[in-house]
């Protein structure tokens, strides 16, 4: 699910937040993945 850039300008709390929890989301699978191996 992507959200459209557009609507950064208009909410960039709520656009700040999608790009934060998209960040930890790749992070915290990183992380399971180094666990594993």
């Amino acid at each position: 699910k992507i959200i459209s850039p557009v609507s950064g300008p208009e909410h960039p709390e709520l656009w700040r937040l999608t790009v934060a929890s998209y960040c930890i989301r790749i992070w915290s699978r990183n992380q399971t993945l180094e666990t594993r191996s």
